[in-house]
């Protein structure tokens, strides 16, 4: 926590300001402003973004219990924790004091040492507050984002099998002529069964988006990783020029995850996508592209887990690499505008929410001109826990 924080001192008495500021200007990290009046405090807090408000009871014309009730009448103030600097004569209003709704207060003249440590206290509780409503918004952004890719896959699924269902009537249509007719149509079959096959598994993956995005609970069985890491390498290879290795090793012999196979293989291409697209980007290079894919099997990759072990999808390439701000936003979905930068910030999300849709979660890290890696962590099956 080594933010600046904007305090703010309330006192008739200067005298009482100067003490307040001469024993907290100490603090590097403490921009402090005061002011001499209710009134003049008021405005002060409506153009300021305060940390904290030491706030005194007796003024004239405005008194701190007003001051008080005002700060948080007002949406835009009233989390700004407040301190009231009281005297010994009015410590029986300390009952008051909380019912306002202030954190605490301080008794003059000023204990160096309580001053700073209620201080302290009250703003890194106040920080830390802040930065878990912060965290709050992001996740509700991010679901809005999600919500939004799911309205989307749904209409984009429920029109491409529209279109599908016309290619096994047209070829159904064409088959019939020919037997109609009397002609032999042997020497098409295979290709009326090769489209047909083809037809059948673009429609069951564009079903299992759709029940992805209908909010269906994730139908999990045992996947034997090596025949997905086998249908990447041979079906999906059509993605990679020449000038870029694929790799895969195996460092377990154990090889089974509980997880959606479908949508196990969708994490994987676009992660292998991602991690091409960074290779093509590092143009000042003459290294060879690599991209490597490891498995192994680990403890729990993070606290507060029910499951003892995991197995880990790493891949790693040796492209442009990211710089540490934009590797912490490399899921952050909270952007104004549409662009190919966050197309590839949604991918991720999504891809962060189908693996923690399965108990499990991705991490990455990177260095800029020396590559990414992308760990997927997935859980092995109950009877191997």
């Amino acid at each position: 926590m080594n933010s600046r924080f904007d305090i703010l001192i309330v006192d008739d008495d200067l005298k009482s300001i100067q003490a307040g500021i001469n024993l907290l200007k100490q603090n590097e990290n403490y921009n402090i402003e005061f002011a001499t009046s209710g009134l003049q405090a008021l405005e002060k807090v409506n153009q300021n973004n305060f940390d904290l408000v030491l706030l005194d009871i007796c003024m004239p014309v405005m008194d701190g219990y007003e001051v008080c009730r005002k700060l948080k009448e007002n949406s835009k103030t009233e989390n700004i924790p407040i301190i009231f600097l009281i005297t010994n004569y009015e410590i029986d209003n300390k009952l008051k004091i909380f019912e306002l709704g202030a954190k605490d207060y301080i008794i003059k003249p000023f204990n160096s040492l309580e001053l700073n440590a209620r201080v302290k206290t009250h703003l890194k509780l106040n920080y830390y507050h802040k930065s878990e409503i912060d965290k709050l918004q992001q996740l509700i952004n991010c679901h809005q984002i999600i919500e939004k890719f799911r309205f989307f896959v749904k209409g984009f699924s429920h029109e491409c099998n529209n279109f599908l269902t016309l290619i096994p009537l047209t070829l159904h249509t064409i088959k019939y002529k020919f037997q109609k007719q009397n002609l032999d149509f042997s020497a098409y079959e295979k290709y009326y069964n090769t489209i047909n096959a083809s037809v059948d598994n673009i429609s069951n993956l564009l079903n299992k988006l759709r029940d992805f995005s209908l909010h269906g609970k994730i139908c999990s069985d045992v996947v034997d990783l090596k025949e997905v890491i086998n249908t990447l390498n041979n079906v999906y290879a059509q993605y990679f020029i020449k000038e870029i290795d694929l790799n895969v090793k195996f460092n377990t012999k154990f090889l089974l995850v509980e997880a959606n196979k479908l949508h196990l293989e969708q994490v994987l291409i676009s992660l292998l996508l991602n991690a091409k697209n960074a290779i093509e980007a590092k143009t000042e290079s003459d290294e060879k592209g690599n991209i490597l894919i490891e498995i192994s099997q680990c403890e729990a990759p993070y606290k507060n887990s029910t499951v003892f072990l995991y197995i880990c999808i790493s891949i790693k390439d040796n492209g442009v690499g990211m710089s540490e701000d934009v590797m912490k936003k490399n899921f952050d979905t909270n952007f104004p505008n549409f662009n190919e930068e966050d197309d590839f910030k949604l991918r991720l999300a999504v891809c962060q929410s189908i693996i923690q849709s399965h108990g499990g979660n991705i991490e990455v890290s990177s260095k800029e001109g020396k590559g990414t890696e992308y760990k997927v962590y997935l859980k092995l099956p109950e009877n191997l826990n």
